[in-house]
């Protein structure tokens, strides 16, 4: 494992990462030191861990995300469940970089175990002759020590988005898929001719749990969770007050899950959080279940200034 925080170091004194970061308690410009810590100019230290990561959070953060639903999602998204979202992003990317030259400057906000982050990194290294310099930054602990043990060719840490360790400008794409957001940071982060891709569910999404959720409840209960279906208006919207949108684009597929990958699909949404434990167990057993996934896919860049 200390194999991982010797590799972080070595990336971390390249020019690549000479401007990148900045300390999220004073601001300050960070070196650093012996190998084993970013150290501010305040004074404010953080350790690499052996694992590969920096933590960049001043006090533990608890949250209904643990280690095992981590697991679970990154089955699931290595099985493909995502794929056509991904391949869009990446493409998408391409697209508005040709032309342009140094490395391609990927931030993932909210990239829980980095499942997602490490596909885009890989199609874009592939599809590409530039280099990409990833960035993952989740406030979960247990995500980002899984996500560096599976790629270690990224730059994982863990920080608050709303305080997040990267200079101003520091990156040429912010992905942000099915996590909250911080507009306002992301501003701060975007280089001029950068491109925020947010990705949100659509009213389809999942239906089939939902549906079964519904079922297994009280007719009270029922309907207000029918009042929470996924409403994409106040998110466009939300969105539109920040960032000009340059394109959006709806994904909407069937995916048919086989065993063993139905359990880890259960464990991976919240949704499972409120089906009684009956309706878990015989949603497991089923030798196969198909979902739908609807997603849209926005983009948007800075906002011209008018005079």
């Amino acid at each position: 494992m200390r194999e991982n925080r010797k590799k972080l170091a070595v990336a971390l004194t390249s020019p690549a990462y000479s401007n990148l970061l900045r300390c999220p308690m004073c601001t300050g410009s960070m070196q650093l030191r012996d190998g084993r810590s970013l150290v501010c100019s305040s004074k404010h230290s953080y350790d690499l861990s052996k694992h590969g990561y920096v933590h960049f959070l001043s006090r533990p953060v608890r949250t209904k995300y643990e280690k095992t639903l981590f697991e679970a999602r990154k089955k699931v998204m290595d099985s493909g469940f995502f794929a056509p979202v991904l391949s869009h992003i990446s493409e998408s990317i391409n697209g508005s970089w040709q032309d342009r030259t140094g490395p391609i400057r990927l931030l993932d906000a909210g990239c829980g175990e980095g499942s997602h982050l490490s596909v885009l990194q890989q199609q874009l290294s592939r599809n590409s002759d530039t280099a990409v310099l990833a960035a993952g930054l989740d406030i979960s602990k247990e995500a980002i020590a899984l996500a560096s043990k599976n790629n270690g060719e990224a730059f994982w840490c863990v920080a608050d988005l709303a305080y997040s360790p990267f200079a101003d400008h520091s990156f040429d794409f912010i992905v942000n898929i099915l996590s909250p957001s911080n507009y306002a940071e992301f501003q701060r982060l975007l280089a001029d001719t950068g491109n925020v891709i947010k990705v949100f569910p659509g009213p389809d999404y999942l239906k089939e749990l939902r549906s079964l959720l519904y079922n297994s409840t009280d007719s009270s209960h029922s309907t207000n969770l029918k009042r929470n279906v996924y409403d994409n208006l106040a998110t466009i919207e939300r969105f539109s007050e920040y960032f000009e949108v340059l394109g959006s684009r709806r994904l909407h597929y069937r995916f048919l899950l086989h065993q063993p990958l139905i359990e880890p699909f259960i464990a991976m949404t919240p949704l499972s959080w409120r089906m009684k434990e009956s309706l878990v167990k015989q949603i497991k057993q089923r030798p196969t279940l198909e979902v739908t996934v609807d997603l849209t896919v926005i983009i948007g860049g800075r906002k011209t200034a008018v005079y």
